[in-house]
């Protein structure tokens, strides 16, 4: 049996044959994703440049049998940027993949930290391909994922695994493309493009990830009613929904069985909870209800005892709650309900109590920027460094206050310090918005700034 992502990966070439880096396959219209870089390689042109390589790509698959080399050429580009991004590029192949080839099945998700994945490469001396595992962390500062290897045994991913699908392997599916590694060996680092910046980059990428976006259904319920989650889950497996409840969590290496329901929760769309009798006396499913309202959850309240329902349930401030009581609603509406929710589309009239569902009248704006630098539109959000900004406005207006000569000639003036000390955050959030207001400096406001 093939490991997903095998069937969608694909193994780029020069001309000579020589194993340049990864690709693979997202669509069933023979589309492929992989890194500029690695399309520069092959076909000896700048990844730089801003013409789309016109050059016939090589490529094969490391896991299909082919008879040979397949044929592709580049329908998007997008070069490395002067601040390393970018470094995307779209192939589109000129003949049939071999048999049992598959498009990669996408996990688009927000929250990454922690998460195992496992990654298909071609380092130098291994042109049939090794498998690196590891852990992903947090963006930084070109959007990239940084990924670690946290093994003392194992290979790390290294130059060769560029262009490869990152598989998420709690959330089963591509979370993003490795895009380079950390040239410093013993550091056992690399990146990642995410989903969302790969398709904000291609279109044809965002309109394949909103087709075959994958779903998540986490199930909460107490031990009595565990038969109804296993008939629930079966049901909702066969129309391609991946659901967890507590007997089925998302996989990795995690033990801790918390930490795992955490992440479980924290991917899912939509929280459904199996509601009968016995449910109130179990803190299991208050602890699935305080994570569901902590990550903003769409709740599902499902009735599954043939005896009246109480009153007064599980109160819950998540932003959206839906009612279904299966005393009087068949197993197919509810069902469809569910995968209503998912799909974020309301279509089952009748179903949902109008009275309990509650929505925000706006969306709330979060002003922590992680681990992004502060840009000119953050400049409301941005604070504590009203002391540097003045003496950068003060040292630029002692420099415009002569004419240069020979023994004045400093019109530079340089922020030094060291990395994440918020150099750029002074820069864009605080001296620019100044200089463009004009308030501090005259005229200031009638500059050009590039």
């Amino acid at each position: 049996m093939i490991t997903p992502p095998a069937t969608s990966l694909v193994r780029i070439r020069k001309e000579n044959g020589f194993v340049v880096g990864a690709g693979f396959l997202i669509d069933n219209e023979q589309h492929l994703l992989t890194c500029a870089h690695v399309v520069a390689r092959a076909c000896n042109c700048d990844p730089y440049q801003y013409e789309t390589p016109q050059a016939t790509i090589l490529l094969d698959s490391p896991f299909l049998k082919s008879e040979r080399l397949l044929k592709a050429r580049v329908v998007f580009w997008q070069p490395i940027q002067d601040d390393g991004s970018g470094d995307i590029a779209g192939l589109e192949l000129l003949d049939d993949l071999p048999i049992g080839s598959e498009a990669v099945s996408f996990a688009p998700a927000e929250y990454l930290w922690d998460h195992d994945f496992r990654v298909y490469g071609f380092p130098k001396g291994d042109d049939d391909g090794i498998w690196a595992t590891g852990r992903l962390l947090e963006r930084q500062g070109t959007g990239w994922i940084q990924i670690d290897d946290t093994k003392t045994e194992g290979f790390a991913v290294v130059e060769g695994f560029s262009g490869g699908p990152v598989w998420d392997i709690q959330l089963e599916g591509v979370v993003g493309m490795v895009v380079t590694a950390s040239r410093r060996l013993e550091a056992k680092t690399a990146f990642a493009i995410p989903l969302d910046v790969l398709a904000e980059a291609w279109p044809l990428l965002k309109t394949t990830l909103h087709q075959r976006q994958r779903q998540y259904l986490f199930v909460s319920a107490c031990p009595d009613d565990i038969d109804y989650v296993m008939g629930l889950s079966a049901e909702l497996t066969k129309s391609e929904i991946t659901v967890w409840h507590e007997q089925h969590l998302p996989g990795g290496n995690h033990t801790d069985l918390q930490k795992r329901v955490q992440q479980a929760i924290r991917a899912a769309q939509v929280v459904v909870l199996a509601l009968s009798p016995q449910t109130s006396s179990w803190q299991i499913v208050r602890e699935h209800l305080r994570l569901a309202d902590l990550y903003s959850r769409r709740l599902i309240q499902v009735w599954v005892s043939a005896d009246e329902p109480p009153a007064h349930l599980f109160p819950s401030s998540a932003l959206q709650t839906a009612w279904v009581d299966t005393r009087t609603t068949p197993h197919e509406v509810v069902l469809q309900a569910i995968k209503s929710n998912l799909s974020q589309q309301r279509t089952i009239t009748g179903l949902l109590d109008p009275f309990s569902v509650e929505e925000l009248p706006w969306v709330p704006r979060n002003p922590y920027k992680g681990l992004r630098a502060f840009r000119e539109d953050d400049k409301d959000d941005f604070f504590g460094r009203d002391d540097l900004v003045s003496e950068l406005l003060t040292d630029i207006e002692k420099m415009l206050a002569v004419e240069p000569s020979a023994e004045n000639q400093g019109r530079f003036l340089t922020l030094i310090g060291p990395s994440g000390s918020g150099k750029s955050s002074v820069v864009m959030a605080g001296l620019l918005p100044q200089l463009k207001q004009g308030s501090k400096l005259i005229h200031s406001e009638q500059w050009v700034y590039l």
